[in-house]
């Protein structure tokens, strides 16, 4: 990593860079960028990497009973219930078996292999708690919300009254009729006479679609009145099933030696402390653990390119610290400039 071969490999690489990016964000080209100067090097700090248990009790609800297994508890008293879960959780922060496997883990896999929130470990317990349905309290079904429970609405034809307006009368109850009559002179005159509807009673009629009753059947219950409860699905209760999950939540930092330029950290954010084994050498040194705390840190060593430019484009000057993944691959990991 440090040799003159890499170092040049890096300097050419950042170089490349800077051009490729000034070009696609400016209206230059690659032509009109000069490098006055490129100075590579290696920069050397450690990475701390603390993974933090952090247990949960993931509770959901069931419709209806369901039966624990062999490894699991059921109980129908609700505090006692949740006092077991507590316990339960209490004593997966104090398992230590969970730290030693996680270390484990770590320490046989390549570097930031978990690099974001994981469980880790599923309690082999399972916690029931079967309880009756408030919703219907246990009855399995709830009252219709159209009807009310009564099963019968009001008749959309005749809005519950049961009579509807005559046809013949258009609901005014009388009809008007109009001849012609000859008088005993033989003159022939028009006459209207108005009478009374004979098909209805002041122009109502009985409603044919409620049977003058005024109402109907529900359609929403079919006229049961009653409704599958939703909350519980008909079963009249629920089962409460609890698991305990255990996650590591990984964070990183960076410790660099006295006198190392501020940049370094910049460019490692943006790059990404999960990512670094791409651009760099990274090696374990230490593992600490903190089992008061339920943590364990890891220690690494890491060795990592860096170049600094002085670009010029158009006789503007502007410097530029850069890294380039590993020689692996020429793809460009990164860039920062400071103008």
């Amino acid at each position: 990593m440090g040799s003159s071969d890499n170092l040049g490999y890096y300097s050419t690489a950042c170089t490349k860079v800077a051009s490729d990016y000034i070009e696609l964000s400016t209206r230059f080209s690659v032509k009109d960028v000069r490098v006055a100067a490129a100075r590579p090097m290696v920069r050397e700090f450690a990475i701390r990497i603390r993974h933090e248990l952090e247990v949960v009790d993931d509770a959901r609800d069931y419709h209806g009973k369901h039966l624990p297994g062999a490894n699991d508890f059921a109980t129908a008293d609700w505090n006692w219930y949740q006092e077991q879960v507590s316990q339960q959780r209490h004593a997966e922060y104090a398992r230590p078996e969970t730290l030693d496997d996680l270390i484990t883990s770590v320490t046989n896999r390549p570097y930031a292999a978990i690099a974001e929130r994981t469980c880790i470990r599923t309690h082999p317990r399972r916690f029931f708690h079967t309880y009756t349905c408030s919703g219907c309290s246990g009855a399995g079904t709830v009252s219709c919300h159209t009807c009310g429970g009564s099963g019968q609405v009001s008749c959309g034809r005749c809005h519950g009254s049961g009579r509807i307006s005559c046809h013949s009368c258009h609901g005014s109850g009388t009809v008007t009729q109009h001849r012609t009559v000859t008088d005993y002179k033989g003159y022939s005159r028009s006459e209207t006479q108005i009478r009374s509807c004979g098909h209805c009673s002041g122009g109502q009629i009985g409603c044919s679609s409620c049977g003058r009753s005024g109402k109907q059947r529900c359609s929403t219950c079919s006229g049961t009145g009653r409704l599958t409860c939703s909350a519980c699905s008909g079963h009249g209760c629920l089962t409460k099933i609890t698991t305990t999950h255990t996650y590591t939540c990984p964070r990183f930092s960076g410790h660099y030696p006295a006198g190392t330029p501020d940049y370094v950290h910049e460019a490692l954010c943006k790059v990404g402390f999960a990512s670094l084994a791409r651009h760099g050498q990274i090696t374990l040194r230490q593992v600490v653990e903190d089992r008061d705390n339920s943590a364990v840190e890891f220690v690494y060593d890491c060795t990592m390119p860096f170049c600094e430019l002085e670009v010029d484009v158009m006789g503007i000057r502007s410097h530029w610290y850069c890294s380039v993944r590993s020689r692996r691959s020429s793809t460009p990991a990164a860039h920062w400039k400071h103008c």
